[in-house]
């Protein structure tokens, strides 16, 4: 099947601004945007690299222990 005009663009458009999709459950999304907005985040990208980078801090802390 043919890529639509449209769909090329976002493919374009995520790989110029290193994006991918990402599909999450509905309370997922809405705990990040609380997070968000709680901590002042701009995007929920934003949060949701914080609450990674957090997990990952916290692993390498056990590790560590």
């Amino acid at each position: 099947m043919n890529e639509s005009l449209r769909q090329k663009q976002k493919r374009l458009s995520r790989e110029r601004n290193n994006k991918t999709t990402i599909q999450l459950n509905r309370g997922n999304k809405m705990r990040l945007e609380k997070i968000k907005l709680s901590e002042g985040f701009d995007t929920v990208d934003e949060a949701l690299d914080e609450v990674l980078s957090f997990y990952e801090d916290e692993k390498r802390n056990e590790s560590l222990s």
